[in-house]
């Protein structure tokens, strides 16, 4: 008993002793804080602005996506849905509707299941296992306030750790008060929150590896195993989210840029970092691939017992990129007719899938089409799907007008930049009714300059902070910037916490020198 008493000891002595003590209770207090804050935008007259949103994108595909829970949640089968009434939430109900109307079991509606992103179904779990919800008409927010809240308080926890709790605060602040993430984690019932709740979580990983202590502080000393543990944790981490949005993969450009900037460590041990991240990534991407394409071929198989034709046309496992590239030069283009519209891209291609395919009655002003891929006509084919070498064609136009007019392209990405500094969300601190914001782009513009300052004055924390956030406005910037899109940028919010952090310390530096000549 005598090293466990005194292990035991040890541990209570850490833990609350005087000094740790109160740093335990600060963690604490400052867990509830969060979570009771954050509780009051769940309440029907919260003051929720919702200006601030995407709609440049469909997301999720409503009401259908939860339909395919409630076979899925009974009897384990996805992707599988009818269209007969479902009369109760059980699990005899799931297996007479397969014996009574199997001809009204299908595997796909509109493009549910083959357009990707497949582990959105898996989310309604979280509705119905903690809040007793319906598996007939279960929501995605409960789910999603959940990964946001958890989000907030790791990051608290990490600045906390990493001994920077004024700093931690202050982003937590920020960040929850941020009105286009309230908006879509609150109120909209989709995916588009899950970009920057991954960035925030990402952030409270890496935030202990990301400098020295705070300005007459003491660094935490970190296990020699636990980047290691971050490159892993995190590639799984965002493998999983994968399966819900794609958008938000772009965080891990924030790891990276982690990992090749760490203080003392040899270029060997930074560039095995990254290599663990993306192998582990790709890795547990295609398991979740394989489990997905499991579950598909068991569905098959149960409607073909039951006599019916299954879905046997092609499945992507995440969203198409080039069609999106495509339409997404429409933000700013006026010279070879991009549009941010599916039958610009149709009508493009048109003129070869109709030479390809003269046997097909091909329509270019729809995306579904007439024919089918089974003779009851419930999957029909889609435009993209017509012929494999569609993205091909897309693809080529896309990057032969790049090629050949650079300057054309160049001043799209110009405009969309400054698209990203200038038209962002407001820098806001909510609480009940009331919202402290500013709605300048001061914020925005001054990102650039101030990382400039940052290196200048040396100080490679809030640099490496400021750059930490970049990633988020990939989207904007690469694929497509308007309706919304910007929105998911948060480098103005991280430009005014920094900008108020470095105020601060200077202030309470000249205040020091003084009291010091005093």
């Amino acid at each position: 008993m005598g090293p466990l008493t005194a292990f035991l000891g040890r541990a209570f002595r850490l833990l609350f002793g005087a000094r740790n003590g109160r740093r335990l209770v600060v963690l604490l207090f400052g867990m509830w804080m969060v979570v009771s804050w954050q509780r009051q935008f769940t309440r029907p007259d919260a003051h929720i602005d919702k200006t601030y949103r995407v709609w440049a994108a469909t997301g999720l595909n409503k009401p259908w996506e939860a339909q395919f829970f409630f076979f899925l949640y009974h009897l384990g089968i996805y992707p599988l849905k009818t269209d007969a009434p479902i009369l109760k939430d059980t699990r005899n109900e799931a297996e007479r509707l397969l014996r009574a109307a199997p001809e009204k079991l299908k595997q796909d509606e509109w493009v549910t299941f083959r357009s990707g992103d497949r582990g959105r179904v898996y989310l309604f779990y979280f509705d119905k296992i903690v809040n007793g919800a319906s598996a007939i008409n279960p929501t995605l927010k409960p789910a999603h306030i959940f990964a946001w809240r958890l989000a907030l308080c790791a990051l608290w926890f990490a600045a906390w750790w990493s001994r920077r709790p004024w700093l931690g605060a202050a982003l937590v602040i920020a960040l929850g008060s941020n009105p286009f993430q309230l908006n879509v984690v609150y109120n909209d019932e989709n995916v588009f929150g899950w970009s920057i709740t991954a960035m925030v979580l990402v952030l409270a990983i890496h935030l202990p590896l990301m400098g020295t202590a705070p300005e007459g502080g003491h660094r935490r000393r970190l296990s020699v195993a636990y980047p290691w543990i971050a490159a892993f944790g995190t590639a799984i981490l965002m493998a999983t989210i994968r399966n819900v949005r794609s958008e938000p993969m772009v965080v891990m450009g924030g790891a990276v840029f982690v990992y090749l900037t760490l203080s003392r460590t040899s270029w060997v041990k930074r560039a095995l970092l990254v290599i663990a991240l993306v192998t582990t990534f790709s890795l547990t991407t295609r398991a979740y691939a394989y489990q997905i394409h499991r579950k598909f071929e068991q569905a098959q198989k149960v409607l073909v017992d039951l006599g019916q034709e299954p879905y046997t046309g092609p499945y992507r496992a995440y969203h198409e990129f080039w069609h999106a590239l495509y339409c997404g030069l429409g933000d700013f283009d006026t010279k070879y007719g991009y549009e941010w519209n599916d039958l610009k891209v149709y009508r493009f291609v048109y003129p070869s899938l109709q030479r390809w395919h003269p046997e097909l009655e091909i329509n270019p002003n729809r995306a579904p089409q007439s024919f089918t891929y089974d003779k009851a006509k419930k999957y029909p084919v889609y435009y993209g799907e017509i012929d494999e070498r569609y993205h091909d064609l897309v693809k080529a136009k896309v990057l032969g007008d790049i090629k050949n007019d650079p300057r054309w392209y160049a001043d799209i990405i110009k405009q969309r930049i400054w698209r990203i500094l200038t038209e962002t969300t407001p820098v806001t601190i909510a609480y009940g009714d009331l919202d402290l914001q500013t709605k300048s782009p001061l914020f925005g513009l001054l990102a650039v300059p101030l990382l400039g300052f940052l290196a200048w004055t040396r100080r490679w924390f809030y640099a490496r902070l400021l750059l930490f956030s970049a990633p988020l406005a990939a989207p904007a910037l690469i694929i497509y910037s308007d309706r919304g899109m910007a929105n998911y940028s948060c480098i103005h919010i991280f430009s005014a916490v920094i900008m108020t952090a470095v105020f601060a310390t200077g202030l309470r530096e000249w205040a020091a020198r003084r009291r010091a000549r005093a």
